[in-house]
């Protein structure tokens, strides 16, 4: 672990979308590089996001082109040519939404040029103490650091969402795994699905769901769609009004943080999927390459004998109707989403982990009734804590784990940073 001879001015922690686009505003307000540092436990920034990516086959991000990791929002149009002369597929639809390839580019270039890998220390925050010297002494698995002011990147929080029917099922076998969790094993998934001529069970009624169903098509598997709605379908997965003044005028000006947390829940599109990749759902449905089940709730997995004397494992399915099937499945694979905050932390954790669930409660942080922060304007929890993402939600907005979200963050990050320089 680099160590500083006296405390940085600021630590990122984190180093996914929102931490790497911060710490690039931090060096644009004046920071120094030598007085920052991000902490992330992977070996390259956007490690997790480009996993998560990679692993869903998403072609086009549901943001449109003005949201990135550069400075400008027409930093990623520059980026890719003029106009005229630039290849017609790199941006989709009205919102002109960018190829997952581009921004990827993008933000490497983005990396690459500010110098952010430089400013990457390796390693896994396990506890801070808010009144260490000189401002916070953070705890890592390789050692400590101090900083003036530390900044929490840290994640959507909670674990993968499984099913309440998961871990018997697993119990006995069942080759279930969860689309986010710590390992998918892609080829295995496709080697079963082709060998045994049955689908993958993909359970999930959002866009990763959508997307990772037709990434097992176009690599030649099989799948099953099983949602337990019929499709829905959103251009964004929160109205356009959260991004400006139409609905944040109103969301600012109620005091109550638990009506501020219904505000949020209420205005995010769960389980739902912009119109290009329902549209190729549809489709594929319709072909017979995809067998779409709609309204449909798995309720358990079970190993069942052919006729031939092999076994199968089979997907137990309730209809609206309370009546039950069986499909037979290769696998299935759960895109049930993450843990997310509903009326408290301890029902979907917590981001950051136990240790800031912890320090939050024994030092009375100011929190909601769901356990999470209660930020000022400038994103400060406390003196010299500042959140983004996830734990930031209660002030910037529903959109605020969303890439918008890091950039409505960086607005206000950035004041602050330029007041102290």
């Amino acid at each position: 672990m680099h160590r500083a001879e006296r405390p940085l001015d600021w630590l990122v922690v984190g180093g996914g979308i929102h931490g790497t686009h911060l710490t690039r505003v931090l060096l644009e307000a004046g920071v120094r590089r030598s007085r920052i540092r991000v902490v992330d436990p992977e070996p390259e920034l956007l490690a997790v996001w480009t996993e998560h990516t990679t692993r869903t086959g998403m072609r086009y991000l549901r943001s449109p082109g003005v949201h990135h990791l550069g400075l400008d929002p027409f930093d990623l149009f520059r980026f890719a040519g003029r106009r005229r002369a630039r290849r017609r597929d790199l941006f989709k639809g009205q919102r002109r939404r960018p190829l997952l390839s581009l921004f990827q580019d993008h933000a490497r270039h983005v990396i690459g040029e500010s110098g952010l890998q430089e400013l990457h220390l390796r390693a896994r925050v396990t506890g801070m103490d808010p009144s260490g010297p000189g401002g916070f002494r953070v705890e890592t698995d390789r050692g400590g650091l101090h900083a003036r002011r530390v900044l929490l990147c840290v994640g959507g929080g909670g674990a993968p969402s499984d099913p309440s029917w998961v871990e018997s099922a697993r119990s006995q076998g069942a080759p279930i795994t969860h689309l986010f969790g710590p390992d998918l094993p892609w080829e295995d998934l496709l080697e079963q699905a082709r060998r045994t001529g049955l689908p993958v069970a993909v359970v999930g009624g959002g866009i990763s769901a959508g997307q990772f169903a037709l990434r097992v098509i176009h690599d030649g598997g099989t799948a099953a769609l099983l949602l337990r709605h019929e499709l829905r379908v959103e251009s964004l997965d929160a109205d356009p009004g959260w991004l400006g003044p139409k609905n944040l005028k109103s969301f600012h000006a109620e005091t109550d943080p638990a009506t501020r947390r219904h505000l949020v829940q209420s205005a995010r599109h769960r389980g739902s999927m912009p119109p290009e990749v329902a549209g190729a759902v549809r489709a594929c449905a319709e072909a017979g390459g995809l067998d779409l089940r709609c309204n449909t709730n798995p309720v358990g997995c079970h190993r069942t004998t052919t006729s031939c004397g092999g076994d199968r494992w089979e997907l137990i399915l309730r209809t609206e109707g309370d009546e039950e099937r069986t499909v037979p499945v290769s696998s299935v694979v759960l895109a049930t989403g993450i843990g997310h905050a509903t009326d408290t932390y301890a029902d979907s954790g917590f981001p950051g982990g136990l240790w800031l669930q912890r320090l939050a409660r024994e030092r009375e942080f100011p929190t909601a009734p769901c356990g999470f922060p209660v930020p000022d304007s400038a994103l400060q929890w406390i003196e010299g804590l500042h959140v983004s993402g996830a734990l930031a939600e209660l002030e910037v907005g529903p959109v605020a784990k969303n890439i918008v979200g890091a950039r409505m963050a960086a607005r206000r990050i950035d004041a602050v940073a330029r007041s102290l320089s």
